[in-house]
């Protein structure tokens, strides 16, 4: 009883239970606070509730600093600054700021107080300490004026206000823990989480730093046992804490009945749930006995000496009566009541399984006999066991007794259901099936009808099977039953059932009222009773039961939505007959509101200007009604005046009738109810399923005038970024005549998305929300310690041997060949896509949330491997035609080589990127997606290439066995194909490896690529630099320079022999012999006439015609200045030759002649020319000048040697014939093979 009680509420708002509804997200410790929580984060996680995942945290320990620039822009008001710290030191500097010229900022610790200065001026926190070793976050924020600096989110704050003025200024040299130049105030502890203005990342990119490390660990002070015995030692970050046992107390953890707590000689004993308990005698009483007694209150009565009632709510399980002293309420005997508090529960111990009906007064865990578990004791750990007296007993020919959903399920045999009434408190059958493998399956409860719906469930019987008509004093009784039936802990599914389909009647007989019929005008609590129930039975835990219903009926949420949506128009187009006033109803699971925006209201804060619709408005605006302080959040409609038919022309002809109406309906947790249907417009990407990221919000509009239909609505949608790399889309939902329905972005479009909101524009009224493909951290591929070695070490080592390679065939002297190019063009390629897979393999983390370098890394990998394999075909090409053709194919230009190696991929990349550039970069790797048709632009090229190749190496092996053993250094270009045919299937099998590790693929995958491509690389510089015997004697050559050594006659005799036996005919000017360009193709490896044993190298019968084209090859006759003898070495390795020369063979063989070459210093090998003593002098025009045509007297060897082989024995003048055909096919050969 009070005496006076003015405007007091009972019990205190500010430290009600906040922790109840859980909110701290990933892992995140609650606990109270004022008139809030707090949450304590797990590393890795910051922010009021835990749910803004943070930068690792760095650690310093005493006697370091870390020195950022945030690079910012000029200060703009309002401006913020802010960090999470733990630590145990008392004073020191945690962030210190530069702005400006000369000003500066510091946040700093004072004997364990926060403080923030500028100069000189200090806004102080001296509330609480923060050396505690606990983690605290503080925030700065900068308004005109005025300072203010949070703590710990709001639960200590103070303001003041300075004249200092920072607007404008910028943000220079950032540290952290300490200044540079300064020795003192360093801090030690733990930093995460510093954001400057707008940057949040930065200080992870320091310019200086010093004594600085990752994590935040520290050693257990525990570790040397310093806590006396009785005890245990608990680590409190950097220091410990001494908690004594049960049953004693102090420093020293003594006994704490050896401190005598009890008074008036009563008997102190140590307590199993207590550290102590006083036996008091009649006489006295209270926790220490320190109280005498008196005459006691009655049963139900408590106080001294004046009695009162307990009052204490039986109805909750508490017991009648109350405690005598204080008048404090308890549970009944054999109930328990949470730590939380609230109402007492029963123990109900099954009395099988647990030694007594008494359980754990906060717990409620009773004690359960061995082997048995479950609160209640009432389930054994296999589900083939049952509960007995002796604990538990397995059943092998069915189920065993079991309890589940307050249900006891008999004993049945396997593959049989067994029915059971319904629970304590409802009506019908609940159904359970006993299988044979799995034993017991979830109860079928969804029969089951609560005891409030019982009566409900009969009037609906009535109106639909009976077609009793609803009237506006039915309509509201039904609707105050259903909120009341539905305010229940659980329904179940028959309930929902019947809320939806008496909403449903509802609902139609409002739709079909106008005026004051409507049946709010008659109960003011009607709206809301429609809400509550829609809230309660629209909750994510019933989804089952919505499949059920959906099925059962074919009307899910999706048709309440969609009544709903109909009553908001029934609402706006009769708020002016009946006089509605604007209103918000607010419950967990659903908002409806009601709002006018008429002309008067274009002035307001909530009026913003958007080109070209011109002003629109904010809804809802809260200036019709109190923004409420609870609920779920709900989005921002933006809707254009010019729309919504308000002018200030209008404004004269009054308020009401030209007040436009908007009606909106928020369902914070609908999205899990609906099916996964989606238009073929919603874009699905990588195979990650999409999901809803926002509150579903339908937006009705009766605009102040009838003809001016909205044309664009704009929501706002709260998108919390976390990670990054999400795709937002605005969606509807398009209702369809089945009743189903499905996602849609017809008519949406995402206008902005600045990672915290997403501005939604679309050109209808609907239903709307954010899909995404969220991919959260725990999607991200986690890289093990080997697969880390292997991929550096094997990538590195494949980059070495390619760039060695390339570097190699770079520097080969002479004049570049075709088939050289291609070899350095081909491994080029193959060292960038290696080079771009170790970069977005290693930088994965950070490109992922860049999207733009992402994709660009993944065109280029898409566009590096498609040029490999295109060099690689064109190689086998190349190959083919040396073999083939008895044309020179290995020099001239590379047009058309480079066209197709470069050009055609580029082709390929860009049509690829021009239809499905958002299909670039995956949700854990900058490449192709496996998931989408896009990788087909890479795989069906690939496959293609691949496939001709085969073919052309095939061929290209055909016409090598063809050729015969007598044609000399074939053995080379044989090399080169072989290397080619190997090379293809290692490169093919890179590539594949590379695809699937960048996919969710298991790990050996990832752990073969690196091994494979670093094969590839061995391989590569095996077949095209060491078993290549041109490379080979290149670099010997090139290696003999660079020591000055001079090559011998002999020695260039025999590099001459080996490497330019083309050069005979290309550069005759250089030996002193006749040649001949003709009867073996001089500019191929091998011809169609090197294959005939019986072709005839000399054919004096053939009358050719001094005539040349472009393309002819060079034979030496031009004037040629002096070269010195390395000069006349290097033009050994020359040829001057066109690529694929247009004329054919036959063509080479009508222009061939016969030449006589200048004189040179270079000897002419010996087993290339004829070695005679006595050789007939040559004829006269052909010593004299070196002319085109065949000699007019030709000599035949025959006449000057007595045997074509070998010399006559016996005499003087003797000779050797050289081989001409295999001379002929050298020359051949080495044309095309000179360098590779």
């Amino acid at each position: 009883m009070f005496v006076a009680n003015n405007a007091t509420t009972q019990g205190c708002q500010e430290k009600r239970g906040f922790c109840h509804t859980q909110p701290c997200q990933n892992g995140g410790t609650c606990e109270e606070g004022w008139d809030t929580f707090v949450c304590h984060c797990p590393l890795g996680f910051g922010g009021k509730d835990c749910s803004e995942g943070v930068e690792p945290v760095r650690r310093f320990d005493g006697s370091g600093y870390l020195v950022f620039n945030p690079l910012l822009r000029p200060i703009q008001f309002p401006w913020s600054a802010g960090l999470a710290f733990r630590t145990r030191i008392h004073s020191a500097l945690l962030l210190h700021v530069y702005v400006g010229q000369s000003s500066q900022t510091s946040l700093k610790l004072r004997d364990g107080h926060v403080i923030y200065s500028i100069d000189g001026e200090e806004v102080p926190i001296p509330d609480v300490r923060v050396d505690d070793g606990k983690w605290h976050s503080v925030a700065v924020k900068w308004m005109v004026g005025e300072v203010r600096v949070t703590l710990d989110y709001g639960q200590h704050e103070v303001s003041k206000q300075l004249p200092i003025a920072i607007q404008g200024l910028y943000v220079g040299k950032v540290s952290l823990g300490g200044i540079e130049e300064e020795e003192e105030d360093r801090f030690d502890g733990c930093i995460q989480d510093v954001r400057i203005g707008t940057s949040k990342d930065a200080w992870l990119r320091p310019a200086a730093e010093e004594n600085v490390r990752d994590g935040c660990h520290v050693s257990d002070a525990c570790l040397s046992a310093p806590c006396p015995s009785h005890s245990t030692c608990v680590d409190t970050w950097g220091q410990y804490e001494c908690r004594c046992d049960k049953g004693y107390v102090g420093q020293q953890c003594v006994p704490v009945c050896s401190l005598l707590p009890c008074h008036g000689g009563a008997t102190c004993t140590a307590a199993i749930h207590e550290q102590f308990q006083c036996k008091c005698d009649p006489s006295h009483w209270g926790r220490y006995c320190q109280e005498a007694s008196t005459q006691p209150c009655p049963f139900n009565w408590w106080g001294s000496p004046t009695c009162g009632p307990c009052h204490c709510p039986t109805h909750k399980g508490y017991h009648a009566d109350c405690n005598k002293t204080t008048g404090e309420c308890f549970c009944e005997a054999n109930h328990y009541q949470p730590e939380e508090g609230g109402e007492c529960f029963p123990c109900d111990c099954y009395a099988n399984g647990s030694y007594s009906n008494r359980c754990h007064e906060s717990t409620g865990q009773c004690r359960c006999r061995p082997g048995v578990i479950g609160r209640r004791c009432d389930s054994c750990s296999n589900r083939f066991a049952e509960v007995t007296l002796r604990g538990c007993e397995v059943i092998y020919d069915g189920c065993p007794r079991s309890f589940s959903q307050a249900v006891w399920w008999e004993r049945t045999p396997f593959n049989q259901e067994v029915v059971r009434s319904c629970p304590k408190g409802s009506q019908g059958k609940a159904t359970r099936f006993c299988d044979q493998e799995n034993g017991w399956l979830e109860p079928d409860m969804f029969a089951c009808i609560s005891a409030p719906f019982v009566s409900l469930s009969e009037q609906l019987r009535v109106m639909e099977r009976d077609k009793l008509p609803l009237t506006t004093y039915r309509a509201v009784q039904l609707a105050r039953q259903l909120r009341k039936a539905s305010n229940a802990s659980s329904l179940y599914g028959t309930d929902v059932l019947l809320a939806s389909r008496l909403l449903h009647h509802i609902l139609s007989y409002e739709n079909h009222q106008a005026g004051l019929n409507l049946t709010h005008r008659q109960d003011r609590a009607f709206i809301q009773n429609l809400v509550y129930t829609a809230s309660a039975i629209l909750d994510s835990n019933y989804a089952k039961q919505w499949d059920r219903v959906s099925s059962t009926t074919g009307q899910g949420p999706t048709h309440l939505l969609k009544m709903f949506e109909k009553y908001g128009h029934t609402l706006s187009m009769n708020r002016r007959d009946t006089f509605t006033d604007p209103f918000e109803v607010s419950a967990p699971n659903m908002v409806l509101g009601m709002d006018t925006v008429s002309p008067a209201e274009m002035d307001g804060p909530y009026v913003e200007n958007s080109e070209p619709e011109g002003p629109i408005v904010k809804m809802p605006k809260y200036n019709n009604y109190v923004l409420r302080k609870v609920g779920p959040e709900i989005s921002s409609v933006f809707l254009s005046f010019a729309s919504l038919g308000v002018n200030q022309q209008a404004a004269a002809i009054g308020r009401r009738q030209n007040s436009a109406v908007v009606v909106y309906a928020v369902y914070p947790n609908v999205h899990n109810l609906l099916p996964s249907y989606y238009d073929e417009s919603v874009r699905k990407r990588f195979g990650v399923q999409l999901s809803v990221a926002s509150p579903v919000t339908t937006v009705v509009v009766q605009p102040a005038n009838s003809r001016s239909p909205v044309s664009q609505v704009h929501v706002r949608f709260q998108f919390p970024r976390k990670p990054e790399g999400q795709q937002p889309q605005c969606v509807f939902w398009m209702f369809s005549a089945s009743g189903h329905g499905k996602w849609s972005t017809r008519g949406c479009k995402v206008e902005a998305d600045d990672g915290h909101h997403v501005n939604c524009s679309c050109d209808h009224l609907s239903s709307f929300t954010v899909l995404t493909d969220l991919v959260s951290r725990e999607h991200l591929v986690e890289v093990s310690m080997v697969e880390d070695i292997l991929s550096w070490v094997g990538l590195l080592w494949a980059l070495i041997m390619l760039l060695l390679t390339w570097l190699v065939l770079s520097i080969l002297r002479g004049a570049s060949t075709n088939s050289n190019s291609i070899h350095r063009n081909l491994v080029g390629s193959l060292f960038t896509a290696f080079l771009l897979f170790l970069l977005a393999l290693k930088l994965r983390a950070h490109l992922l949330h860049s999207e733009f370098p992402c994709k660009l890394l993944a065109i280029f990998l898409h566009y590096t491997f498609l040029c490999v394999f295109s060099w690689m075909t064109l190689d086998a090409i190349h190959l083919y035609r040396m073999l083939t053709e008895m044309k020179d194919v290995n020099h001239g230009h590379m047009r058309f080589y480079y066209s197709l190696g470069y050009g055609a991929p580029a082709i390929v990349v860009g049509l690829a990127v021009g239809v499905r550039a958002d299909h670039y970069a995956t949700h854990n790797f900058c490449w192709l997606s496996m998931y989408e048709n896009i990788v087909w632009s890479m795989v069906g090229p690939i496959c293609a290439v691949v496939l001709v190749t085969l073919v052309v190496f095939f061929l290209s092996i055909r016409a090598s066995v063809q050729i015969k053993d007598t044609v000399m250094g074939f053995g080379n270009l044989r090399v080169l194909l072989w290397v080619g045919v190997l090379l293809l299937p290692l490169v093919g099998s890179c590539w594949t490896l590379a695809l699937l590790s960048a996919s969710d693929e298991p790990p050996t995958v990832r752990h073969v690529f690196p091994v494979i491509a670093a094969i590839t690389g061995i391989f590569i510089f095996l077949g095209y630099c060491v078993l290549n015997q041109r490379v080979r004697q290149h670099l010997s050559h090139l290696c003999a320079r660079i020591r000055g050594k001079k090559i011998s006659h002999n020695e260039s005799a025999q590099r001459a022999s080996m490497i330019s036996r083309s050069a005979l005919a290309y550069h005759s000017s250089e030996f002193d012999i006749l040649h001949r360009t003709v009867g073996i193709s001089t500019s191929s490896t091998t011809s169609r006439s090197t294959a005939k044993t019986s072709s005839s190298p000399w054919n004096s019968n053939i009358k050719l015609h001094p005539r040349r084209t472009r393309d002819d090859p060079d034979t030496g006759e031009r004037a040629r200045k002096h070269r010195s003898e390395s000069d006349s070495e290097m033009s050994l390795d020359r040829a001057s030759l066109d690529l694929a020369s247009s004329h054919t063979s036959d063509e080479e063989e009508s222009k061939a002649s016969w030449v006589t070459p200048q004189q040179s210093s270079v000897v002419a090998p010996l087993e290339l020319a004829p070695v005679c003593t006595n050789v007939p002098t040559a004829p006269k025009a052909i010593e004299e000048k070196p002319q085109w045509g065949i000699p007019p007297n030709p000599l035949p060897w025959t006449e000057h040697c007595n045997n074509l082989d070998q010399p006559t024995k016996g005499k003087e003048g003797s000779c050797h014939k050289p081989n001409m055909p295999a001379i002929a096919a050298s020359e051949s050969e080495d044309s095309n093979d000179t360098s590779v």
